[in-house]
């Protein structure tokens, strides 16, 4: 007799169960019935509500944060966009007053404002600004403080 068939003769059974299957199926011997129908005892129960609750602001406010640069991101594009448009009206029309329209026009509301400045006039120097309120997401807008996207561009004004 080897000392495997000694060891199973000494301790019963369940040793022997617990030579050929592993430590598992001698810990679910030791620890009960509720470990091995998939409960977990005492102190382990919620563990996985805790550390959700505990990440979950975390991942929130990690995407509340890079939401809010796209759109920092996207608003710059669009004042550009805005300030070359004027520019253009500016420097075709001739007049201060279609950096204003030209704007207005691409749907920006009371968030955008231009001036021109320079000689508008034919042959002259027109200097068009366009200023954007960046859009601002909640919580996160807040730390934006009065955060201006500004854009200018210098164009000569054409003649008849």
């Amino acid at each position: 007799m080897g000392p495997s068939a000694e060891l199973g003769r000494v301790m019963g059974p369940s040793a022997e169960l617990g030579r050929v299957m592993g430590p598992s199926a001698e810990l679910g011997r030791v620890m009960g019935p509720a470990c091995r129908s998939g409960r977990r005892r005492g102190g382990l129960r919620g563990q996985a509500s805790v550390e959700t609750a505990l990440v979950l602001p975390i991942v929130v406010l990690v995407v509340l944060v890079v939401l809010q640069a796209v759109l920092l991101a996207r608003d710059q594009v669009l004042v550009v966009h805005a300030a070359r448009t004027a520019a253009r009206a500016v420097a075709v029309e001739g007049q201060p007053a279609a950096a204003s329209r030209v704007v207005a026009a691409q749907g920006f509301g009371s968030r955008a404002r231009t001036s021109v400045a320079g000689q508008v006039r034919p042959g002259g120097l027109a200097q068009v600004a366009v200023e954007l309120d960046p859009v601002r997401v909640p919580i996160i807008g807040r730390s934006l403080g009065g955060l201006r996207l500004r854009e200018r561009f210098a164009v000569i004004v054409e003649g008849p």
